[in-house]
Order: structure tokens, then C-alpha cells, then sequence
């Protein structure tokens, strides 16, 4: 009986490591209203461009403040031209850490973003949005890419990349002051890149997928503003919240098959 139960215990044990997973979050409601993500004024983050300034005010690129998915008002990630159009004009890219999330391998990264342009300013011209995931050597995994549709003034045409490689256009599109559920999920062989509503979650609308392998680590998140529009000229911004990534340890199933194999044997002998 004694040998029974340790038997019983290794396999408990075998197969609560297979479950086991790897996890970084952010949500951003342990920040303050209108933070910085400059100077390292949101915890995990940081910026790649100071912010301009008019006179001695500085007119922030990113900051915090609220917004609404699926219902629910919490503090979130805001990325653009909302408050700042001013010199220099330049691509702003925020990187969130990703350290500690595990292995590329069976992993997902997902989040929740919209896209906000305010047609009440007259400015009407818009600027393109990136989101991509690396890996801990900083090689990019995937990406997507958001760019004005001439044909419509509140849609942005989506496109993606897998492993580096060439940016592929698609039919999705994401629409202004809608709010979205995106995930990213990366198998031993393959990428994946889905969204759907904030309510409703991917379901099974694939923006793309391809080949990718990856013996690394996730490394960060970045997401970033390019303009397209001439400075002044445009007042659009991407907003983001609850960011996680998570990795599942592959079942150990040789491991697994040896121990039940043990004690299937101990149960016909007793």
C-alpha cells in the first residue's frame, strides 16, 4: 500500500509539472492617472523617444489614463497624437518587458486595443500603429501593422509578420473607437495572430499564420506609434490593457507513461 500511494504521488507530481506555466502581466491599474511612460514612469516599460515639449510643458507621446473594454473602465496604455504633434516627428516605440513568461514555445500572448481618432479636431489626416512580440534576443517573432484605409476615414487596413519575414496584407481591418481582444500564439512549429471583439474574445477570425520555430524565451512587447501625417495634422492614438503572456510546459510524456505504466502494474499485483 505504502509503495502504491508514492507511486500515486510521482505521477501527481508528473503531470502538475505539465500544467505548470509561466505568466507576465500587465494592466496598468497599480499606475496614476496621466503617468509617462517616459523616465521609467510606468513599471515594465519603456520609451525610445523623449517627449516634445511647448515652452517648458511637456506634451507627453504615451501616458496613462482610462478607457473601456468589454464593459469595464480601468487604466490603460495610450500611444499617439492625442496630446502631442509636435517636432520631432518621429517613430515612438514602447517596449514592455516580457522577461519571465517562459519559453516561446506554446506560449500566447495576447491584449486588448483599440484605435481612437478624434474627428471633432478637423484633423483628419492619420498615422499607422505597430504591435509586435520578441523573443529575449530581441529577434522579432510577430507583428502587425495598422495603416489608414484611404477608402474609409474610420478604418485601418491590417497586415502582419512572422519571423522577420515579409509583411502580408489581409482582408481584417480594425475600426475606430472599437474595441478589440488580440492573441498571438506561438506553437513548436508554427505562429498564429487572431483578434475578435473585447465581449466576444478571437473566436476563430485568423488575421494570419505561418512557420516559426523558436528555442528562446519571450522577451517584450512592443508597440509603436509611426506618423504619416505631417506634424500637426493629426490626432489618433492606440490604446491598450491587459497585456499577458503565458507559456504551458509540454506534458513530459514519456515521464508520465513510465509512471502510470508503474503503477498499473502495482494495482494487477495487488
Amino acid at each position: 500500500m505504502k509503495i502504491y500511494h508514492t507511486m500515486l504521488s510521482a505521477v501527481c507530481a508528473v503531470v502538475a509539472a505539465g500544467s505548470a506555466s509561466a505568466a507576465v502581466s500587465y494592466n496598468f491599474n497599480s499606475e496614476t492617472d496621466f503617468d509617462f511612460f517616459t523616465g521609467g514612469g510606468v513599471s515594465g516599460w519603456s520609451q525610445d523617444q523623449a517627449n516634445p515639449s511647448i515652452g517648458s510643458v511637456v506634451r507627453p507621446m504615451a501616458f496613462i489614463e482610462n478607457a473601456t473594454f468589454a464593459g469595464t473602465a480601468s487604466f490603460a496604455g495610450h500611444l499617439g497624437t492625442e496630446v502631442a504633434n509636435l517636432s520631432p516627428s518621429a517613430t515612438t516605440t514602447l517596449t514592455g518587458s516580457l522577461t519571465g513568461a517562459g519559453a516561446v514555445s506554446n506560449s500566447r500572448v495576447s491584449l486588448n486595443f483599440a484605435i481612437a481618432d478624434s474627428v471633432t479636431s478637423g484633423l483628419l489626416t492619420r498615422d499607422s500603429f505597430e504591435i509586435a512580440i520578441l523573443d529575449d534576443t530581441s529577434s522579432e517573432l510577430a507583428a502587425l501593422l495598422f495603416t489608414a484605409d484611404p477608402a474609409s476615414s474610420t478604418t485601418w487596413k491590417i497586415s502582419y509578420r512572422l519571423a522577420g519575414g515579409m509583411l502580408v496584407d489581409t482582408a481584417s481591418t480594425a475600426i475606430a473607437g472599437s474595441g478589440y481582444f488580440l492573441a498571438f500564439d506561438f506553437s513548436d512549429t508554427t505562429g498564429k495572430i487572431s483578434y475578435g471583439t473585447a465581449t466576444a474574445g478571437v473566436g476563430t477570425n485568423l488575421i494570419g499564420e505561418g512557420a516559426l520555430t523558436s528555442a528562446d524565451d519571450l522577451g517584450a512587447i512592443n508597440i509603436s506609434h509611426i506618423p504619416v501625417a505631417a506634424e500637426g495634422t493629426s490626432v489618433n492614438k492606440i490604446i491598450f490593457d491587459n497585456i499577458n503572456a503565458a507559456t504551458t510546459v509540454p506534458e513530459p510524456s514519456s515521464a508520465l507513461l513510465l509512471a502510470l505504466g508503474g503503477l498499473a502494474l502495482i494495482r494487477r499485483r495487488r
